[in-house]
């Protein structure tokens, strides 16, 4: 789906009486060998832009691989999880993580297209999660991003997950400085470009290449 019906999709969820944290999980988006899904409430749930917007995201998708070589049987994806993931694919394939990768993940994260109109029949077997799961559950988490970060949109907020990947795809940073880093938010993004000396792509820079 898009990215504004997803968004409507995920519901706000407060804790209520005897509901611990992540108690709540449904499936949003699944494929033959692959499910996202949601846990709720999640850790940040009280500082969204209205309570309860916040969740926990994980995968199941048994024969992939984290960077670490752990299987992905129903783990957590984070942004750790999502620099890692691309500097996977970066090293196996730099041609297609740069170009076509990149191109989809910005449409579907700062365009809010829906990933069925941009992800190819046949997408090339790289290391990690399947190229359609790892742009799946990167626009699970840029909705959360978005709502506990709106205010800082268009730099930061939803977007910014993306730029920093953009970073590592185009080789200005490793996957292990944007975790060191992504915490700090804008100015950890800001930090990543002053040592590397120039900006990751911009958003159109990527579509128009």
């Amino acid at each position: 789906m898009d990215w504004d019906s997803l968004q409507r999709a995920i519901p706000w969820l407060e804790p209520g009486p005897g509901q611990g944290l992540h108690s709540r999980v449904a499936e949003i988006v699944s494929d033959q060998s692959w499910r996202i899904s949601i846990a709720q409430p999640g850790r940040h749930w009280a500082n969204t832009y209205k309570p309860g917007g916040d969740f926990r995201v994980s995968i199941d998708q048994p024969e992939a691989m984290t960077l670490h070589g752990e299987l992905w049987r129903h783990r957590p994806f984070t942004h750790d999880d999502l620099f890692g993931d691309a500097g996977m694919k970066l090293a196996a394939a730099p041609g297609f993580v740069r170009g076509p990768y990149a191109r989809m993940m910005v449409r579907i994260i700062g365009d809010g297209v829906d990933p069925d109109l941009v992800t190819r029949a046949h997408m090339p077997d790289l290391p990690g999660l399947s190229v359609r799961a790892a742009l799946v559950a990167a626009q699970v988490l840029s909705v959360a991003e978005h709502r506990r970060y709106r205010d800082y949109e268009p730099r930061g907020g939803r977007y910014l997950p993306t730029r920093f990947t953009l970073g590592i795809m185009d080789g200005l940073w490793s996957a292990d400085d944007a975790s060191e880093h992504q915490a700090a938010g804008l100015n950890g993004l800001r930090a990543l470009r002053d040592r590397a000396g120039r900006h990751e792509r911009s958003f159109a820079q990527v579509l128009e290449q």
